[in-house]
């Protein structure tokens, strides 16, 4: 009753009116924060996700077969409709065809989000490349804050979150030059700022230069340049002008070629002309002779000028100008004469960088776009003019054909905490597919401690699933959360994006074909390749075991010193423990497991020469590859590190080569055992069937010829078996298996026909009679018995299904004679 009148009180959640801008391809995530934001008011976000618990449709069978619904189903599936209609009414025209195959809310919002975010991932590098060259200009600091937020929120909904410092870069690269001491000042301070303090100190410094920009339309105008000559020892000045001074009287020149202005200069005048004056003994000393009373400064006036126009002379042979883009071409300062700037100092540059139709630039296209030292050493000599300083050119044509990749710098970003950041790659696939089937193996190292854990794979796509194991169990065992994962774009990391976005982790992403940004990665492959390969070259190992020897290179390398973590072994670093050493045994060399749990009588072999094939992870105890391909774990072997099998067997081969192109008097030519090395699908954990030695393949009397230099180490003898004549058991690719209930059976349609069978069987025969129960005696039940008849081939000849009494419930004297 408590259920039903809560179901009955329900009341869901309508929304009339369709949020303000409807969806179109401009406008998902203005959109999708409204959505947003109306859910979460009445608690409503978990109808959008496809992994929220939905309650069951039916409460029990009995239900289902009555078509009686859960009442909580029904309330789920009316709110989630009215939400769903929702939905389709906030979207345009144009995107509603995509949600025909939709048929509930959360359905809807992955089809959209999907949509979008593959539209916007196609334009990744469009984003960066726009991030970075947006401009200030003309706008206002909000116009250009806001310009910036739009691009990075474009960016964060790809998966590419941009961080607050780059996300601080990118607007001061923007920003003009008026605000570079702001800029020196902002990365001078130790604690970096936020992005919100950076918004809020740009506003502030938007309004002071507008001031300053004020106060300096209503001051006095600086002198630019002046200019002496030292040609004939006078000075040249025009006078023409558009204003008059009476009180200004031109500059006198001394005998070292500077003017000068004298003493007890007075500026009279009212109005926009000013005043200034200095007399008494407050006199300044000029800044180029050291006189008192002499200044090299032509005094200004307090004109007010209002055009900002440049009228050059057309009489003279030079012109000086503060602005650059007043000449059409710039060269050097050719004369011996002195350039002053505003201050009375010389200038240090009395020079511009050449136009692009300069000499420099010519001569560098005409030798075919060689480096700019080697154009100025060409230039030198054959005496050409041209700049005494290199110009930095930016040739075009060179970009297009001379372009080549960076030098990468080592990385200076320091972890202190496992997990922080994860580098993985895939490897593969292999020319050779292992014992066990795999073309492929992943690994993940921990930036930390630079500990490595490598995972088989039969095919790529099993990348994503290995990572989710991955990630559970070191996040549970190491007690830190994965933070960051580096990647290169392949496919398989593809659907990596939108599970680490959803978890809040960051998935750094290296550049197409820039394999050296992940680079870690890429050494650590090489590290286990070569390591693996030294190992199955060291035991004469086939290459179908390149797993086994790749995995025990891993072992091997997590528990060696390295000067990267200060001699320190992986191991010790993440699970700060110091790697023992005294159980490690050569790869490959000959090993003797404990047989004796396993054997069927007492005269069978305590143990067999085995193949030491590396370390298990599940077991304290070590893996030994039998001969007839079996992989045995066991904590009692017995090592002879200096005998490898596989390598004894190559002797053998080329013993048997040998002897068998000297002795060609001999009728026929025994083959000495070889070891069958069958290809496993599964390394095999269970206790190993009764191990057999292989006989030596034969067709004749062993005793016709002697036997070899080089005797195998296994007896042979010359009995004839069914496989050899070619005679084979029908193997079965489908194994029936028998139920073991009721419930069970009636799953399955051939086991409920045959209890079907055996059911109308008994009705048929009456078997039994219907009559009222005593009373001093208990009733015996009855079971259903199934069984698999087989053809003698191996094949299935019938379902059967036998429904008997409990028998043995029964007291012989009591309750039968």
């Amino acid at each position: 009753m408590e259920e039903t009148s809560r179901t009955t009180n329900f009341l869901p959640v309508s929304f009339p009116h369709p949020v303000s801008s409807k969806l179109d391809n401009h406008n998902f995530l203005v959109w999708r924060k409204q959505i947003l934001t109306t859910l979460r008011g009445h608690k409503l976000q978990h109808f959008l996700s496809e992994t929220s618990v939905l309650p069951s449709e039916f409460l029990s069978s009995d239900d289902e077969t009555q078509n009686h619904v859960n009442p909580k189903f029904q309330d789920w599936e009316q709110q989630d409709q009215l939400i769903m209609s929702w939905l389709l009414a906030s979207i345009t025209d144009a995107l509603l065809t995509r949600m025909v195959n939709c048929d509930t809310s959360a359905q809807v919002w992955k089809t959209l989000e999907l949509y979008f975010a593959t539209q916007v991932r196609a334009k990744v590098t469009q984003f960066k490349t726009q991030l970075h060259n947006t401009k200030k200009g003309d706008l206002s600091i909000s116009d250009y804050l806001l310009k910036i937020i739009n691009v990075v929120d474009l960016l964060a909904l790809v998966g590419h979150k941009i961080s607050v410092k780059d996300h601080i870069d990118a607007i001061f690269e923007g920003l003009p030059q008026d605000y570079e001491t702001f800029i020196i000042s902002v990365n001078s301070r130790l604690d970096p700022y936020t992005v919100e303090e950076i918004e809020a100190l740009l506003l502030a410094q938007e309004s002071r230069i507008e001031k300053n920009i004020k106060i300096a339309d209503l001051s006095t105008p600086s002198l630019a340049h002046l200019i002496t000559t030292n040609r004939n020892g006078s000075p040249h000045f025009n006078y023409r002008a558009s204003t008059r001074n009476s009180n200004f009287r031109p500059p006198t020149h001394s005998g070292n070629g500077m003017q000068h202005f004298r003493g007890n200069f007075t500026q009279q005048g009212r109005g926009r002309h000013g005043r200034g004056s200095w007399k008494g003994n407050n006199k300044p000393q000029c800044q180029l002779c050291g006189r008192i009373g002499t200044s090299s400064v032509k005094p200004t006036t307090a004109e007010i000028i209002q055009d900002n126009n440049w009228y050059p002379d057309s009489g003279a042979t030079h012109h000086l100008t503060p602005n650059p883009n007043n000449l059409l071409t710039k060269s050097q300062f050719p004369s011996s004469d002195e350039v002053f700037e505003g201050n009375a100092l010389p200038s240090k540059e009395p020079t511009v960088p050449a136009s692009p139709t300069s000499p420099f630039t010519l001569w560098h296209n005409r030798l075919g776009h060689p480096s700019s030292h080697i154009v100025s050493l060409v230039l030198n000599k054959c005496n050409l003019p041209h700049l005494n300083k290199i110009p930095s050119l930016i040739c075009s044509s060179c970009c297009m054909g001379k372009i080549h990749k960076s030098p990468f710098l080592h990385s200076t970003s320091s972890y202190t905490k496992p997990l922080e950041l994860i580098h993985t790659d895939l490897w593969g696939p292999a020319s050779t597919p292992s014992s066990h089937g795999h073309q492929y193996y992943i690994h993940f190292i921990d930036s930390y401690s630079r500990f490595t854990w490598i995972y088989m794979l039969k095919h790529k796509s099993e990348a994503f699933q290995v990572f989710l194991h991955f990630k559970s169990q070191v996040e549970l065992q190491l007690g830190h959360k994965i933070k960051a994962v580096q990647s290169d774009w392949g496919g398989e990391y593809r659907s990596f994006t939108q599970y680490l976005t959803s978890n809040g982790i960051i998935h750094r992403i290296s550049c197409p074909y820039t394999h050296e940004q992940n680079g870690l990665a890429e050494r650590n492959h090489r590290h286990i390749v070569e390591h693996g390969i030294a190992l199955l070259a060291q035991a004469s190992l086939p290459f179908k075991y390149w797993d086994e020897a790749f995995r025990t290179s891993v072992y091997l390398i997590n528990r060696l010193p390295t000067p990267v973590l200060k001699k320190k072994s992986p191991l010790e670093v993440l699970f700060h423990q110091k790697p023992s050493y005294s159980q490690l045994k050569v790869f490959g060399c000959m090993c003797y497991p404990n047989l004796r749990p396993f054997n069927h009588h007492k005269l069978q072999f305590r143990s067999i020469p085995c193949t030491f094939l590396g370390y298990s992870l599940n077991h304290k105890g070590y893996k030994c590859l039998s001969p007839n391909g079996n992989i045995l774990i066991s904590r009692d072997v017995i090592f002879d590190e200096h005998a490898f099998p596989f390598a004894q067997l190559q002797s053998q081969k080329q013993t048997t080569s040998s002897f068998s192109s000297s002795s060609t008097s001999l009728p026929c030519q025994t083959s000495l055992p070889l070891m069958v090395l069958p290809s496993s699908t599964s390394c095999s954990t269970s206790s190993p069937t009764n191990p057999s030695i292989f006989p030596a393949t034969s067709n004749h009397n062993v005793a016709s010829q002697p036997p070899p230099s080089s005797a195998p180490p296994f007896p042979t003898h010359h009995m004839i078996i069914r496989s050899k004549n070619g005679i084979f058991k029908p193997k079965a690719y489908l194994i029936s298996t028998t139920p073991t209930s009721v419930l069970e059976a009636l799953q399955l349609s051939h086991w409920k026909q045959a209890m079907t069978d055996e059911y109308l069987a008994l009705l048929r025969n009456n078997t039994w009679d219907l009559v009222p129960p005593p009373t001093d005696r208990k009733l015996i039940g009855c079971k259903w018995v199934f069984k698999v008849k087989e053809n003698p081939d191996g094949t299935i000849n019938k379902y059967k299904a036998r429904l008997v009494a409990k028998g043995f419930h029964q007291i012989a004297g009591f309750d039968f004679n």
